[in-house]
């Protein structure tokens, strides 16, 4: 093959391997939804989570601001309290996610009534306990 041919395949590879990134980008951007979730009762805990597009899937990651602490699933940051999610569950009405310390106990528990009609986004509220300090109320909405 001449320098020619093999510079015009170099090129093509290059040009595939680029389309083929921007495919898997696009697929996985739209494989996953975010969510977050607001407290009712004025006391600024919010809960933020990356979830699967397919249900009764665990969450990629949580995490969890409140007035006793920050909590998540990616790593202790900064006084950050490290968590592993301990199980969750979604079925058509209700999410359900416990996050613990020690994989035996929740240190969180985070419960959701789902509601949804036809193409607009589910609606979710409930309640994020952080066991032994406080219970808030929440609502929850979704990224498109």
């Amino acid at each position: 093959m001449t320098a020619l041919g093999i510079d015009l395949m170099r090129r093509l590879s290059l040009a595939l391997l680029a389309a083929l990134a921007t495919v898997l980008a696009a697929s996985e951007a739209s494989a996953t939804a975010g969510m977050v979730c607001e407290a009712l009762d004025k006391s600024g805990a919010v809960v933020e989570m990356n979830l699967p597009r397919s249900p009764g899937i665990v969450p990629n990651w949580v995490m969890i601001s409140t007035p006793v602490g920050d909590f998540s699933t990616k790593g202790a940051e900064g006084g950050v309290t490290a968590l592993s999610i301990l199980q969750s569950f979604e079925d058509d009405n209700s999410f359900a996610v416990d996050l613990s310390e020690d994989m035996l106990n929740p240190a969180i528990k985070l419960r959701l009534l789902i509601a949804e009609e036809g193409d607009e986004l589910p609606v979710y509220i409930g309640y994020l306990q952080v066991v032994g300090q406080g219970v808030h109320p929440i609502s929850c909405t979704e990224d498109e």
